[in-house]
């Protein structure tokens, strides 16, 4: 679990996700399954969203756009 001091390199994190393309169209989501769960800093995800998800507390939410070269 991320600390209070936000999410950082070697914290196990869980989230829920929702991924959408350009016009908004659902591609992928989490919703009423598990939470996807990962190791930060291990490379496990794709490394835009990685760096935006440092930092991030407990029970935060946001929203994420990651370029094709941080994909």
């Amino acid at each position: 679990m991320a600390t209070k001091v936000g999410i950082k390199k070697g914290d196990t994190v869980s989230m829920r996700y929702v991924l959408r393309d350009d016009d908004g169209e659902i591609i992928d989501s989490n919703d009423g399954e598990e939470d996807l769960v990962y190791v930060h800093g291990k490379q496990q995800i794709v490394i835009g969203l990685e760096r935006e998800l440092t930092g991030m507390k407990v029970g935060e939410s946001k929203s994420v756009t990651v370029s094709p070269k941080d994909g």
